[in-house]
């Protein structure tokens, strides 16, 4: 299942540079705003992940390059930072990460863990 789902990643997904301790790394994954238009935006939203602030991206990726808390990316010339960071399973195998982030970089307190 995890080849699979790296095959995806590699084939649809979008570059991302990677910068953090380890150095410079591109791979390919999914980031998307989790809001939408209207009053709605204005809104937490709750899922499955916890709630979700709006103003937030997420960013779906194969399990490498590992990213952590605090580490920075950009994707078409933007910075993002990653604020939570979890893998997925499929039965006992882990076959992809989701991280929660930031545009810019900016300092925010939720997603941390106490």
């Amino acid at each position: 299942m995890r080849r699979m789902i790296e095959r995806i990643f590699e084939k649809y997904g979008t570059p991302i540079l990677v910068r953090n301790l380890d150095g410079d790394t591109i791979f390919r994954g999914f980031l998307q705003h989790t809001g939408s238009l209207g009053w709605k935006n204005m809104q937490p939203s709750y899922s499955p992940l916890g709630e979700i602030p709006r103003g937030q991206y997420l960013l779906m990726m194969p399990l490498e390059p590992l990213l952590e808390k605090g580490d920075v990316f950009q994707k078409d010339g933007i910075w993002y930072t990653v604020r939570r960071v979890e893998k997925m399973w499929y039965g006992e195998e882990a076959v992809y990460r989701w991280c929660l982030c930031e545009e810019g970089g900016s300092t925010g307190t939720w997603g941390s863990q106490s």
